[in-house]
């Protein structure tokens, strides 16, 4: 039988693999568009649905990211005071949530426009 310190750390193992998941597939798909538009002789056929490739993912990286932060935020709320006392999450409990919210939508932002305006800017 699951105890609750258990599935507190089996809910931060989702939430560490979350994070990876968002950060990796948002990192990869923006590597191949930036190589697509650089090695593309352009045009509107690759650019609009390079577009939509552009804005989805890098929309979905903001939001996965920070409902994912929500998610830790939750097991960090449902843990009990003995373990919250521990090193094991000191980490998390003092995390700087809004600093790190500021910087993904600000970092995935300046990728989305900075991708849009090479290819149709530039």
């Amino acid at each position: 039988m699951a105890t609750p310190k258990i599935d507190n750390q089996a809910a931060f193992s989702d939430v560490g693999w979350n994070l990876n998941y968002f950060m990796g597939l948002a990192f990869v798909v923006n590597v191949i568009t930036v190589a697509t538009i650089a090695f593309s002789s352009g045009g509107l056929a690759i650019y609009v649905p390079l577009t939509a490739v552009i804005v989805f993912m890098n929309v979905l990286a903001i939001i996965g990211l920070d409902a994912t932060m929500d998610d830790a935020r939750s097991v960090l709320q449902d843990l009990s005071e003995e373990e919250q006392k521990s090193h094991r999450y000191q980490n998390w409990l003092n995390a700087p949530w809004i600093f790190y919210r500021v910087i993904i939508t600000v970092g995935f932002a300046a990728a989305l426009l900075a991708q849009l305006w090479s290819m149709y800017m530039a």
